[in-house]
């Protein structure tokens, strides 16, 4: 498409596509991978067990390890699946308005965020299900699948699916020769990429793995959730450099005064839940610290802690 048609993508709108709402998506996506991988790599070494019997001060120790890990894991998360939610029904809502290019980048970001929420709800999940306020009443040790957290997983499941439909149905709509009906993939698709067939079988495809991994939390073992995770986590650079690749690509051929480069409301409010993420992070990062030498110093010995790691060893 290149040099070709398709000489409008549509009107600006800075609240899907501007370069604040994108960057804090991005963001939060990030920092959501960084704190699942530290703890799938805590749990695969043995640290997030309960090794010691209830009452002993070794069992207060590794049930607050439990607490803390959940409280830093979960931080920014629940922020992050209502914004993505408010995002596709702000889509789905404008389903008869749309152009396909907005259409697309709210896809994007939605899959961005949506991959890094599933690693979140996949590594949560381990640290959670040893405590008694998230298990199921029926299966000890295993989640509740009912608490508020998991209905908006399942809401956000339903609609992701709808979006998935609508981006699907919109696209057979193709017309280089009009307006909103097209955009341009030179960075994204080869230049022999045929659409819409092309756009839909990547959408397809991303989609269908997604859902599969939003599914994991809730029915997934523990012991199998790495593997779905590993595999899950390809997506995040992939939906990455489509956001990045489309915006770029695209941003020429908008109608109107290229409003997406100013800051307005959509995109100061995403920030603000940025640096809201980053502040809660820090003081639960603190939290542990203070932990630490309250562990230190009430153990008489007992129980020596390191906090980087969390790793607390029994003292010889």
């Amino acid at each position: 498409m290149a040099g070709g048609l398709c000489e409008s993508v549509g009107e600006a709108d800075a609240d899907i596509g501007g370069i604040g709402i994108l960057t804090a998506f991005g963001a939060q996506g990030f920092i959501s991978l960084v704190l699942s991988f530290w703890v799938l790599y805590l749990s695969s070494r043995g640290k997030l067990n309960i090794k010691h019997a209830e009452g002993t001060p070794q069992y207060e120790v590794e049930t607050k390890r439990q607490e803390l890990l959940a409280d830093i894991l979960i931080m920014g998360n629940d922020a992050q699946v209502l914004t993505d939610i408010a995002l596709i029904i702000t889509g789905l809502a404008s389903a008869r308005t749309i152009d396909l290019y907005h259409l697309h980048l709210i896809f994007d970001t939605v899959s961005l965020v949506g991959v890094s929420n599933t690693a979140t709800m996949i590594c949560w999940s381990v640290p959670a299900a040893r405590m008694p306020c998230y298990q199921s009443r029926r299966k000890p040790g295993r989640l509740s699948r009912f608490t508020p957290r998991m209905l908006a997983t399942y809401l956000f499941f339903a609609l992701f699916l709808a979006l998935t439909i609508l981006i699907n149905v919109k696209l057979n709509s193709w017309d280089e020769d009009v307006s909103g009906r097209c955009y341009h993939t030179h960075l994204a698709m080869s230049p022999f990429a045929k659409h819409p067939r092309d756009d839909q079988i990547y959408i397809s495809i991303t989609s269908i793995w997604l859902l599969l991994n939003i599914v994991g939390p809730s029915y997934g073992k523990v012991k199998e959730t790495s593997k779905v995770l590993a595999l899950g986590l390809t997506q995040y650079p992939l939906h990455l450099y489509m956001l990045i690749a489309m915006r770029t690509a695209n941003q020429d051929f908008l109608e109107g005064d290229h409003a997406e480069n100013e800051w307005k409301f959509g995109q100061t409010i995403a920030v603000v839940l940025l640096g809201v993420t980053i502040c809660g992070i820090m003081y639960a990062i603190y939290e542990v610290w203070e932990f630490h030498e309250s562990t230190k110093e009430n153990s008489s010995g007992s129980v020596k802690a390191t906090v980087p790691n969390l790793q607390y060893d029994e003292a010889k």
